[in-house]
């Protein structure tokens, strides 16, 4: 009894002892949150206070005098950043079960917004207390509560070191987009590392990833156009799939000039390393896309997920045929816009015969530039060769027509299945006329219906608005109509005006070449000059020659003639019972014959015929003019090449007057 009271004494003396020294000394307080000084080797004194943390420096660091002095004792520390990123936060070797708290203000110290924290209270034994604070802000405080939850006292370690992922979203790694190389590396899952970059010109980027010491385990990258990496920009992201050999290189096209905002995502169950590097492609945004000449071979090499841009002028209106041979999947979409919004044509890997390639033809592209872009659709790089060529096209195109002049022979062209489109200008005659529009010098069959031209008044080239049409050739396979030919019977021109020739190739197998020409049929013109004219200025019917017995048709110099000189054919004076007055010439080789005519008939059953062949029988004119007829000019066509012979004739069918004339002016045989 004595003993123990002896030692309850001794107790007393120490513990009062103990306490006068930790107040005198600043020591630990008796209430949660009080201050606190140094310890000086004595485990039971806890250190700093929520209002005057104790600092350790700047981490990485390691602190090997830590202690909290009693039972819920707290102590207080707080340290800076030495750079962006995530940190392994370790109280090494305690001597008490204990809990600590990472909190981003002081004021959050005693309170409940940790962002980190970790304990070792329900472990079997004492164990590290250890955690990973992720992407912490650079150059910045933090703060670190200590709590205590054992009977009494202890001491530890602190050691905070810097992990794997780096950056954060308040201060990201400054990458610099000139293809140098940054080593980095990245936490275990849901890991992040933030960098950020600045653009100095619009443009395609590639984004490489490289190096991954654990490839192939959920990395990925996105980005960012604001430094809250919130809104992603579309079609800048890359993940897993695209790691080759350790790996993970895409795109980020159609990037403005700016900052942008990259974050790295591991979700995947072990750290890993790597080297970034962010490179100008050189293959560029739609705004500053790499000139694409016709004609002209272009070769580049395009990532995984990657865009490029090129611009193409035609060097005239018509149908390309963008050709795209790679080794892999990629595409291309042709657009009239730099936003690369308002889509003209797009072409998919495969759909041509040779599997390797997306070749295909634009349609009719009037002269502007467009925007061809390239995707890579693949999970793999490669390379590609890319021609945009207007060989073997069409020409023209709806609001850029290839122009005639009238009379000028155009050599033109149009490709199986397509169209080629023109326009000419009506000369400045004193009435409407019609045209004599042809299309010569054909690579198709004679008997081949495969080629055929429109006309219309409407620079639109509607469908409906046709005036004029023909398929009619030749027994050279030439297209060659007037407007006012058959069907097209009141399609005369007004002068001095604009129409629209389109030129169809359907059904045909092969590239088309011809020499379209639209020329005046009109008695002011007379003859075109293309052909061999007759236009009776010597004053002579030579060199054609009288047929049946009754007046022959002379010379003669009225108030009017066909074209532009003085003298034209005169029917003879066909009286009562008389019944044919004809003149005539055999040719061979003829392609087709024109000529201009006038009526005079009145009201009688006189008639001007024109035959090809049977001339006088009737019914087998090719063409009969009854009644008065103002000069008008025609064409028509015999069957083959072979001897044919064209005539003129005025019949008489009954006993009517006999001052009726007809006139015949301008004849053209073309060869």
């Amino acid at each position: 009894m004595k003993v123990f009271r002896a030692g309850w004494k001794v107790m007393v003396m120490v513990f009062s002892l103990s306490l006068l020294v930790s107040c005198g000394g600043g020591g630990a307080s008796p209430v949660p949150g009080g201050g606190g000084g140094g310890n000086n080797g004595d485990p039971l004194v806890s250190e700093g206070s929520s209002s005057v943390p104790k600092d350790l420096g700047t981490a990485p660091l390691t602190y090997a005098g830590g202690s909290v002095g009693y039972a819920g004792g707290k102590s207080f520390y707080q340290f800076k950043t030495a750079r962006a990123g995530s940190y392994v936060i370790n109280l090494k070797t305690p001597s008490i079960r204990l809990k600590w708290d990472l909190v981003p203000q002081k004021s959050d110290l005693n309170g409940t917004n940790d962002i980190a924290n970790a304990d070792n209270i329900f472990a079997g034994t004492l164990t590290d207390v250890v955690a990973t604070a992720k992407n912490l802000d650079g150059d910045t405080f933090y703060y670190l509560e200590v709590m205590d939850y054992s009977p009494s006292g202890g001491t530890y370690t602190i050691s905070i070191q810097l992990a794997d992922s780096e950056g954060s979203i308040n201060t990201p790694i400054v990458l610099t987009p000139d293809g140098s190389s940054h080593a980095g590396g990245i936490d275990v899952v849901y890991g992040y590392s933030y960098y950020k970059f600045t653009t100095a010109a619009a443009g395609s980027y590639l984004i490489g990833i490289k190096g991954l010491s654990v490839p192939a385990d959920g990395e990925s990258w996105t980005i960012y156009s604001d430094s809250g990496f919130l809104n992603q920009v579309p079609g800048a992201s890359c993940n897993t799939n695209f790691i080759i050999n350790g790996d993970l290189v895409c795109g980020a096209s159609n990037l403005p000039a700016g900052t942008y905002y990259l974050k790295v995502i591991n979700f995947g169950l072990a750290p890993t390393s790597y080297t970034i590097a962010i490179t100008p492609d050189g293959i560029g945004y739609a705004g500053t896309a790499v000139t694409l000449n016709p004609d002209t071979h272009a070769t580049g090499t395009i990532y995984n997920n990657e865009l490029q841009y090129y611009s193409f002028t035609p060097v005239s209106s018509g149908t390309y045929t963008i050709t795209l041979t790679a080794s892999q999947d990629i595409s291309w979409g042709l657009y009239s816009d730099v936003t690369c919004s308002t889509l003209v044509k797009a072409c998919s890997y495969g759909g041509y015969p040779v599997t390797n390639m997306a070749k295909c033809t634009t349609g009719n592209l009037p002269r502007q530039t467009y925007y061809l872009k390239v995707t890579n659709n693949a999970t793999s790089t490669g390379s590609y060769d890319l021609i945009a060529s207007g060989q073997g096209g069409s020409e023209g195109a709806v609001g850029d027509p290839v122009v005639v002049a009238p009379r000028a022979p155009l050599a033109g062209h149009v490709a199986p299945g397509e169209s080629s489109y023109y326009t000419f200008r009506t000369e400045t005659l004193t009435n409407p006329s019609p045209y004599l529009i042809t299309l010569t010098g054909l690579t198709v069959p004679p008997t081949a219906y495969w080629i055929s031209w429109s006309l219309y008044a409407d620079a639109g080239f509607p469908i409906m608005n046709e005036i004029a049409y023909c398929s009619g050739h030749d027994y050279l396979g030439n297209i060659v109509c007037s407007t006012n030919e058959g069907g097209n019977a009141t399609a005369v021109l007004d002068p001095n005006a604009s129409y629209y020739l389109r030129v169809t190739g359907s059904n045909v197998a092969t590239y088309l070449t011809y020499s379209v020409m639209a020329t005046p049929l009109s008695g002011e013109t007379g003859c075109s000059a293309n052909g061999t004219c007759y236009n009776f200025e010597g004053n002579s019917m030579t060199p054609f020659v009288a047929y049946g017995n009754d007046p022959v048709w002379v010379t003669a110099s009225p108030s009017g003639t066909g074209g532009a000189g003085s003298y034209n054919a005169q029917s003879g004076i066909v009286g009562k019972n008389q019944t044919l007055s004809c003149f005539v010439k055999t040719l061979t080789g003829v392609k087709w014959v024109s000529f201009s005519s006038s009526t005079q008939f009145g009201t009688g059953t006189d008639e001007l015929d024109f035959y090809i062949d049977w001339v006088g029988t009737s019914f087998m004119a090719a063409k009969a003019w009854t009644g008065t007829n103002a000069w008008e000019r025609v064409v028509f066509k015999p069957s083959d090449s072979g001897a044919h012979t064209y005539g003129w004739c005025h019949a008489k069918p009954d006993t009517g007057n006999v001052d009726n004339n007809a006139w015949v002016d301008d004849i053209e045989f073309n060869y």
